[in-house]
């Protein structure tokens, strides 16, 4: 079943799958063993943002775990490539 996406989670999502490719960049540039509080700092800041989109707080925890989901998966992707590559931070 497909859902409405609200306005506030239009706006929010727009915005933070724009943001995504600089978090990344940002997170995988920091040492392997920094990264996760770095993730735990960002997924932070994205439900403050939803929040300030106007989401309710149930959009804003399922949104921002989709979002998170490819945070995490393009900065472990980075990483890897950084790792293969002989370029880790």
């Amino acid at each position: 079943m497909m859902t409405t996406l609200g306005s506030e989670e239009k706006k929010f999502l727009g915005v933070a799958v724009a943001a995504i490719p600089r978090v990344t960049e940002i997170i995988a540039a920091y040492p392997a063993e920094y990264r996760s509080g770095a993730l735990e700092t960002a997924e932070r800041c994205y439900m403050e943002a939803a929040r300030e989109f106007g989401c309710t707080e149930v959009t804003a925890l399922t949104r921002v775990s989709e979002v998170m989901g490819n945070l995490r998966t393009q900065v472990a992707a980075v990483a890897a490539w950084q790792a293969a590559s002989g370029q880790l931070a």
